[in-house]
């Protein structure tokens, strides 16, 4: 039974790697939508499997998005949001953070 490491400790580590920090901070509101995707197909106890066939794409399209191998097109993107009853909703960001200087 071991404890698991919160994810916030994991970024802050990672993010003192300037590569690693240069790809979070280009990429951040992918992978934050990403992460709400996989968390509503967990919350509603769905596998990539499920996912997909309720959403009409392949498997391995769920997966390869997951892992962050790719990003959803927007097309694909209001396919798995339909099918996780989740709407996408644009709103104004009052504190855009900025890329750190390294």
């Amino acid at each position: 039974n071991t404890a698991l490491t919160p994810l916030q400790s994991v970024l802050q580590q990672q993010l003192t790697d300037p590569k690693v920090a240069e790809a979070f901070y280009h990429h951040r509101q992918e992978i934050a939508l990403v992460m709400q995707i996989i968390e509503a197909r967990k919350a509603q106890h769905l596998s990539q499997n499920d996912l997909a066939r309720k959403a009409g794409v392949r498997q391995q399209v769920v997966s390869r998005i997951e892992c962050h191998k790719t990003y959803p097109n927007l097309k694909t993107l209001i396919k798995l949001t339909e099918a996780l009853n989740l709407s996408l909703i644009l709103i104004e960001n009052p504190v855009n953070t900025p890329h750190p200087q390294t």
